[in-house]
């Protein structure tokens, strides 16, 4: 189930995939930017134009920064639950630097949307964003963040979507 861009919650055999991606429209912004980026570079070094070159590096170093963020800050994992407690299993990341994720969590667990912090002096808005955290003991395993407007009512449907198919995190 699509619950926003970039945030997926599906069932699985006993459990749940939640797939995130925390800058979803980071590949869109890389793509216009590499665009007109990549021919300007091109066109401009086989013609000498040193000045336009320079522009499409601008445009080119944009669109690569864009597309790492879309590629990085993304999770692909899986909750079970078992007897004793949850195994999460899955990737966090993309290749070549994805980072295989494969926790056991005993006892009892638990999901908290948390705001991101507001730091001192700072006005508390309303759209600054937050997490969705499976927390268990000490142990916490990032599941989805979100940002803007709708950012709570987002994590608490995907929160709601997980705790349906796996009761004991209510």
């Amino acid at each position: 189930m699509r619950i926003a861009r970039g945030l997926v919650v599906e069932d699985v055999g006993d459990g749940v995939r939640i797939t995130s991606c925390d800058w979803p429209w980071a590949a869109w912004t890389a793509a216009a930017a590499l665009a007109p980026g990549v021919p300007l570079v091109a066109w401009s070094a086989a013609t000498g134009h040193w000045i336009e070159l320079g522009g499409g590096a601008v445009f080119c170093a944009f669109g690569a920064a864009s597309l790492v963020l879309a590629r990085s800050r993304r999770r692909d994992l899986s909750i079970r639950a078992d007897g004793s407690g949850l195994s999460v299993e899955g990737t966090r990341g993309a290749p070549p630097f994805q980072d295989a994720v494969a926790q056991n969590l005993p006892g009892v667990a638990r999901l908290e949307i948390r705001p991101f912090p507001t730091p001192e002096g700072a006005p508390d808005l309303p759209d600054r964003g937050g997490d969705l955290t499976l927390v268990a003991g000490a142990a916490r395993v990032l599941l989805a963040r979100r940002s803007g407007p709708d950012w709570r009512a987002t994590l608490e449907a995907a929160g709601g979507h997980v705790v349906a198919r796996i009761p004991q995190l209510a």
